[in-house]
Parts: C-alpha cells; sequence; structure tokens
C-alpha cells in the first residue's frame, strides 16, 4: 500500500507544535479493506486532513498484533512518511491468551521513547489494559528536550463482574492507572502527562451529555480535558468516549474529527512543546 503525497507544507518548527491523537481503529477494519483493494484509506486520511497530518504522538486502541504484526507496521510506515523516525510501545489486551486478533493498546511517536510499560486493569468483564512510555520531546526554547509521561487506555464498556454497575467497573479500571501515574509523579512532580484512549465513558444512554465518575476522578487528579464541552466521538451513537487529558502543557486547540473509517472518531489536541527548565549554576564556596 503506497502512502499519498501530503497536502501540506510542513509546519515550521518555530512553531513549537506537539500534535496528540487518539483514535480506536475498530480492530483495523479500514485497514484490512484497505490492503484488499477497497476504497477505506486510513493513510490517505491522516495525509489529506490537516489536523491529522504530522502527527507527533499517536495512540491506538484495537489494534491488531496478530499475522506478524502487520497493523503494527502499517502505522509504522505511516509515522515515518511525515519524515524522520518512528519509536512505538504497546500493550496487549490478554497477555495470557489473545484477545480476538491479539488486540493491543499502542503508542507510536516521532520523539524518542526511553522507557515504557503496561498496566493490567481490573477484569470486571475481560482483560482490558493500558501502555505507557516516557517520550522526549523537543523544547521550545531549543535548551535540549523534555520528558513527558504518555498513558493510553482502553477502558470495559460493559462490566458485568462483582455486581457493578458499568460506571463502577471503569471508576475501578481508571482508578488503577491514576494510582500509577501517582505513583511516578511523586519522583516527577513538574514532568507533562498526557492521558487519552477510548475511555467507554457512556455515562447512560439517555443523558449522553452528563460526565461519569471515571470522568471526574481523573479531573480530580488535575489532568484538564482537551475537549472542553461535549462532542459525540461515536459514529453509531451520540456518546462522547474518547478522550485526551492533559497537565503540565499548554493546549492550542483540540476538535473531533469526522473520519468514517471506525465506529470511533479520531480525536486531536495540538499543544505548544514545554520549555526546559533553566538549572541555576551551582554557588560554589570560597576557601
Amino acid at each position: 500500500m503506497s502512502l499519498p503525497e501530503p497536502l501540506f507544507d510542513r509546519i515550521p518548527a518555530s512553531e513549537g507544535r506537539l500534535r496528540v491523537i487518539s483514535y480506536n481503529v475498530h480492530l483495523g477494519e479500514a485497514l484490512i479493506d484497505e490492503r484488499d483493494g477497497g476504497s477505506s484509506s486510513m493513510s490517505k486520511a491522516f495525509h489529506e486532513r490537516k489536523m491529522m497530518w504530522d502527527v507527533d504522538i499517536l495512540g491506538l486502541q484495537e489494534l491488531c498484533s496478530d499475522e506478524g504484526g502487520w497493523q503494527l507496521d502499517y502505522f509504522d510506515t505511516l509515522m515515518r512518511s511525515f519524515g524522520g523516525p518512528s519509536y512505538s510501545a504497546f500493550a496487549l489486551s490478554d497477555p495470557v491468551g489473545k484477545m480476538m486478533c491479539g488486540r493491543v493498546e499502542a503508542i507510536f511517536s516521532r520523539h524518542p521513547i526511553v522507557d515504557s510499560g503496561a498496566i493490567e486493569l481490573p477484569n470486571v468483564r475481560q482483560p482490558r489494559s493500558a501502555v505507557w512510555a516516557d517520550i522526549d520531546v523537543p523544547s521550545a526554547n531549543g535548551t535540549g528536550t523534555v520528558r513527558i509521561r504518555v498513558y493510553n487506555a482502553h477502558l470495559e464498556n460493559r462490566p458485568e463482574k462483582d455486581h457493578l454497575t458499568w460506571e463502577e467497573g471503569r471508576l475501578r479500571q481508571t482508578r488503577v492507572i491514576l494510582e500509577h501515574m501517582a505513583a511516578w509523579r511523586a519522583t516527577n512532580p513538574d514532568a507533562p502527562v498526557i492521558l487519552l484512549g477510548d475511555l467507554n465513558s457512556l455515562s447512560t444512554y439517555w443523558d449522553v451529555w452528563s460526565r461519569e465518575e471515571s470522568i471526574h476522578e481523573i479531573e480530580r487528579q488535575g489532568l484538564q480535558p482537551t475537549l472542553k464541552k461535549y462532542n459525540r466521538t461515536l459514529t453509531l451513537t451520540p456518546h462522547q468516549v474518547d478522550w485526551i487529558f492533559f497537565k503540565g502543557l499548554k493546549q492550542r486547540r483540540s476538535q473531533v474529527e469526522h473520519v468514517w473509517l471506525s465506529d470511533h472518531f479520531p480525536v486531536v489536541a495540538d499543544f505548544a512543546l514545554p520549555t526546559a527548565a533553566v538549572l541555576e549554576p551551582a554557588l560554589v564556596e570560597g576557601p
């Protein structure tokens, strides 16, 4: 599958933009269609939509890792098509068995991933996971890089164990991620952090505008949603289940891109590049 030529000039480095996308790709069905000669083209969408092109950090949910990992390779090639290298980290939803097609949560980055890991979430219906990555992004003031922590999660949509309500099940999973984040922030209190993913925050079918408790719990930890007001992110129902939260960064813009290649729409957020801390020289005592 060849990638189309981009329609936009590269954003100047002086603009200092960090573009982040969260996208549930629904088991790569559009990729399969594209591979088999159909009309769907994920690569075309990323190259022809101005807010999706030249992405820096791409968080994917429901990506398949079986059949030799060709879907992982597809997005590695896509990231490289914007110029420069591609780094990735992923977590299997079920590291013991095989969740559907070896389903993973994945983080792709154009900037170096220096550390990463997986978080096994409480099983409230079926195995679920989150992946985290530490990424060195260029600093806005040109003094090197700034390390940011990115979490990508896919929470349960229909919890049913331990007599939990759907909302209670997702809240239990959310708290495990937030506890992991709190332990890391204890030694990295000033580092920027991003939490994104398909959080399946369905709330109630009859009140799609209200935010469920898991979303409020994230906000109580000081993370802000890039989408301040209600935005539909599912293609078949009017629910908002896909999010990008952040702390320690300055948001420039955020929107939902209405790309019909999955049962979810991608969420895009642009941030200003962070500024590296300038360390004061140590005072030297005289003799």
